[in-house]
Formats: C-alpha cells, sequence, structure tokens
C-alpha cells in the first residue's frame, strides 16, 4: 500500500442522556452497543472487531454504517490490493484479527477529540476547570473494533475511587471507556485510529476527566476525548497525553496518586473526594 498517510476527522454531536445509571459489574466486554439516544436510527454505535469478521466477505459493511469515510477507506484499500496483485492472498483467505504496529499505519480515521463537549484541553487547569467527574479505575479488558464507524478501542473498567462525582454517579463500580488508540487488521484491512501518545490495556490504571456524562447511558459508556485520560501501566510508568506532557503543573507526578492529590489540592468543587 502507498505510505503517505490520510487523516479524516469525523466530528459527532451527540445527544447525551440527562441521568446516569446504578452501578453494572459486568467486566465482559460488549460485541455489540446499540444507541438509547431517543429517535436514533443506525448501525450499533460500537462493534467489536470481531463481531465486524465474516467468513464469506471479511466485513460485515452493514454493523459499521453505509456510505462512511471507513466505506471509502476499505473500498480505496480493496483497489490497492487488486493494482498490487493481491497482496498477502492468506490474510484473505484466512481470516484473522490481527494486531498492526503503529508505524505501519497507512491510513487512519480520526474521531474528533471533542466527543462530547466542546472544550479542548490546553492545560491540565483545563481539566480541573470543566470536568463534571474525575475518576481512577483499572482496566479490567480491552478490545479493538468500531466505534461510530472509526476504530477505536474499548475499555472495561473497574472504577477504584470517585475524586469528583455528583451523588448519581458515586454509586457506579464498572463504566465502557472508549478511547481512539487503535491499530488492527481484519483480513488483509488496516484500521488505524488516532493515538494520543498513550494506549491503555487490561491491568493498567486510567485517570478520566469526563467533561459531558454517559453517552449511551443504558450502557454505562463513556466517550471521553484522548486528551482526557491518563495512565499509569502494570509497571508503574505515568503516560499523559500528548498536549499535556509540558505542563508545569505536572512536572512532578510520577504516579497517578500524585496527579490524584493535585486533582484535591486545586479544586473547588464542593462534591470532590474519594468514593470507593
Amino acid at each position: 500500500m502507498k505510505s503517505t498517510c490520510r487523516f479524516v476527522v469525523l466530528c459527532l454531536a451527540l445527544l447525551l442522556p440527562g441521568m446516569a445509571l446504578k452501578a453494572q459489574t459486568a467486566s465482559v466486554l460488549p460485541e455489540l452497543i446499540e444507541s438509547d439516544i431517543e429517535g436514533y436510527v443506525g448501525p450499533p454505535v460500537w462493534v467489536s472487531a470481531k463481531a465486524a469478521m465474516d467468513k464469506k466477505t471479511i466485513l460485515k459493511q452493514g454493523l459499521l454504517g453505509e456510505g462512511t469515510f471507513l466505506d471509502e477507506l476499505i473500498e480505496e484499500q480493496r483497489g490497492e490490493i487488486a493494482r498490487e496483485g493481491g497482496r498477502l492472498k492468506s490474510l484473505e483467505t484466512e481470516l484473522k484479527l490481527r494486531p498492526l504496529d503503529q508505524g505501519n499505519c497507512t491510513a487512519r480515521i480520526l474521531l474528533s477529540d471533542h466527543l462530547n463537549d466542546q472544550s479542548p484541553v490546553q492545560s491540565f487547569r483545563d481539566l480541573l476547570e470543566h470536568s463534571k467527574h474525575i475518576f481512577v479505575g483499572t482496566v479490567v479488558a480491552a478490545e479493538v473494533g468500531f466505534y461510530r464507524g472509526a476504530p477505536a478501542s474499548l475499555l472495561s473498567v473497574k472504577i477504584n475511587r470517585w475524586l469528583r462525582a455528583s451523588d448519581e454517579y458515586r454509586d457506579i463500580t464498572h463504566l465502557y471507556v472508549y478511547h481512539s488508540a487503535a491499530h488492527f487488521m481484519i483480513g488483509p484491512y488496516e484500521f488505524c485510529g488516532h493515538s494520543p501518545g498513550l494506549e491503555p490495556r487490561a491491568g493498567d490504571k486510567i485517570m478520566v476527566f469526563d467533561f459531558a456524562g454517559l453517552a449511551e447511558g443504558k450502557q454505562n459508556l463513556l466517550t471521553p476525548g484522548g486528551d482526557k485520560v491518563f495512565a499509569e501501566t502494570s509497571s508503574g510508568q505515568l503516560l499523559l497525553p500528548v498536549q499535556l506532557r509540558q505542563d508545569p503543573v505536572l512536572s512532578r507526578a510520577t504516579k497517578l496518586n500524585d496527579i490524584a492529590d493535585l486533582v484535591r489540592q486545586n479544586s473547588s468543587h464542593g462534591n470532590d473526594g474519594d468514593s470507593n
């Protein structure tokens, strides 16, 4: 395939339900998530890569939506495969889901990082000012797939503690969290999402700054932009979004606990505090 990288930004305007649901305990990632937004007509908002696979056609494109940039990407790759004489025929006949190194991505589809809000993040203080909810959790499972037609990851997160939460959120102990980083192949097709500089995996701890609440209330799904998720790997390495790595407020932080202390020290919200 040609080596030039094409970026497509899809901007979403989501109508959010007004009420968070009570705790969910499931840690197994769903293959499909249907929208519960009133009046929505269309494919599932989340489709796992495994659910998108088809033995005869390779991809169940009907599940992913029609007339989208993803369709264009697939058709473009089909044309390039044909011009190259059927690149990696074994991949076409042996249907498998494979990881793809980010450096080998030749085309990306990006969701706007303003998934649920219109507040870009320039600093840590922006996160503190605009976040309605802040929590620390452990990623218990992660899977690649497609969120609203764009390559993405879905994280199953056990809430360890709330640093900021309204009363209805404090009872939630489990959330699904969208993350834009995803790099994988289905058969001969490559799919790459946007990586904000960190890619949470099972076993990692994450801190999420939520600006707008649940995107799909019945599924306890949050869709924060990549600039609103921090991570600490299972080996103890702190990972920050690229645009916040030079923030002087965060310069001495080496663990998520350090950032949690900064949240408490710099917050003026009356509902801040730990909640298990």
